[in-house]
Order: structure tokens, then sequence, then C-alpha cells
């Protein structure tokens, strides 16, 4: 995978995965008692843009798979994954392609 195709992904997964589920997080509810309709309002947005976030990077080459409670993303040669759902995974997978864009850059 080229330098270029690996900047590429990165502005891919910050664009159509992380800023997206960004902006639905700072809506959550601050609590689920006393807003058990707002909370599920809230849950159902979330894996609507989760989906459309899967969607859009794997028509960009991205692959996503859930298994045994993790989530799995792979993208441009690297990957990453998180018990802790698609936006962990995506920001470990945003971790690791940074580290590797270092390390390429340093290499040169």
């Amino acid at each position: 995978m080229s330098l270029a195709d690996l900047k590429q992904a990165l502005r891919a997964v910050e664009a159509l995965g992380l800023a997206p589920l960004a902006r639905v997080y700072n809506t959550r509810p601050k609590s689920y008692y006393g807003s058990q309709q707002a909370y599920a309002k809230w849950t159902v947005r979330l894996r609507e843009t989760e989906a459309l976030a899967i969607t859009q990077l794997s028509a960009r080459g991205a692959s996503v798979s859930e298994a045994m409670g993790a989530t799995r993303f792979r993208m441009a040669g690297v990957s990453a994954s998180s018990t802790m759902g698609l936006e962990a995974a995506l920001r470990n997978w945003k971790t690791g392609a940074e580290k590797r864009l270092k390390g390429k850059g340093n290499s040169r």
C-alpha cells in the first residue's frame, strides 16, 4: 500500500466514519433513566450512522467485521479492532495509520 493510498484512506475514515459518529455521540442523552424514549431514538440514529459509515468505507475498500464482541476494521493495509464498537475500532485504526505514515515518512 502506497503512502498516498494510506493518506487517502485516513481522510476517508476521518470524514466518513469518525466525524459523523462524533456528531451522533455529541447528541447522546445524558441519562438513560427518565428519557428511555430519547435514548432509544438516539440508539437508532447511532446504528444508522454506523451502517452508513460501513457502507461508504466498504465502497472505498475497507473491511468491517464483528465477532465475539469485537469490531474489526481493515483498510489500506492497516487493521484495528475494539470491543467498544465501530467508533473505537476506527480510532484505533487511525492511530495505527498515523504511526505507519510517520514511520514511512522517516524511512525516506
